[in-house]
């Protein structure tokens, strides 16, 4: 069995043990998975979503709309971190675009960030009706040029660390700082920050942009490279020193540290 063939078989397995639950009365929300070009079109009561990968259907149980809201709640908004309409976001590993799709209702811009070549058609299909969201297929990195992208897209666990994954993409990466000098150039509301363990060379590469940060939301969770590392230590001592203050947050089930710019307050 191919790889695509048992990601497909357990998405669809997934997908009728959610529906039975539906007609037994315990799940509130009956999915519809459908093939569309190179991706499947996800459907629930009332709304639908663009996949790569069908094995992650059971994100949804829940609903499409609650997959979105948790996701966000998970990377501080309306908890930590109150957007406004004139704010300005980065989503750093935006992968389909959920967290974005979210944050745009909110936001004048967003900046998404993700070079993975794979999910890059049903992210530009997720985000078309967000005008204020625009999508760079690059990686973020402490320096500009070419690196190797390390492909586990099943589990979004891809990475410009390597991971042991067999197959891997040449990707452009860029510095923030270049990025922010050209193309932002202004405050920044948060900067969220989603990288699969490489948060060390993300934050690297702001150079004196970190100064326009308001915020950080940044998952740091065991995911560094083939001994699965975590990067809470280097990005806790990194802020800290650039003058952020943590956010205590003992509620996050995901290993999402919070901070905050002490020159905005």
């Amino acid at each position: 069995m191919t790889s695509f063939t048992y990601n497909l078989f357990i998405g669809y397995l997934r997908l009728i043990k959610n529906n039975v639950y539906f007609y037994i009365g315990l799940r509130r929300f009956h999915l519809q998975l459908n093939s569309y070009k190179d991706m499947f079109i996800l459907s629930d009561n009332s709304n639908k979503i663009f996949i790569k990968y069908p094995n992650r259907v059971g994100f949804y149980v829940d609903g499409i709309e609650n997959r979105l809201n948790m996701l966000a709640s998970s990377f501080g908004v309306n908890k930590h971190i109150f957007l406004k309409s004139d704010d300005v976001v980065i989503d750093v590993g935006g992968n389909i675009g959920e967290f974005s799709i979210y944050c745009s209702k909110y936001v004048k811009k967003i900046h998404l960030f993700d070079p993975d070549p794979y999910i890059y058609l049903p992210l530009c299909e997720n985000l078309k009706d967000c005008n204020n969201v625009i999508v760079n297929p690059l990686g973020l990195s402490n320096e500009t040029g070419e690196a190797k992208f390390y492909l586990k897209g099943d589990t979004a666990d891809s990475s410009l660390i390597f991971n042991g994954a067999n197959n891997f993409q040449q990707i452009n990466i860029i510095r923030f700082e270049n990025y922010f000098n050209e193309s932002i150039n202004g405050p920044i509301k948060l900067f969220k920050c989603d990288a699969e363990g490489a948060e060390p060379e993300v934050l690297k590469g702001l150079g004196n942009s970190i100064n326009y940060i308001e915020y950080f939301a940044i998952d740091c969770g065991p995911e560094r490279g083939v001994n699965n590392e975590r990067t809470s230590d280097f990005v806790r001592d990194y802020l800290l020193s650039n003058n952020f203050s943590e956010i205590n947050d003992n509620g996050n089930k995901r290993e999402i540290l919070f901070f905050k710019n002490l020159k905005f307050i």
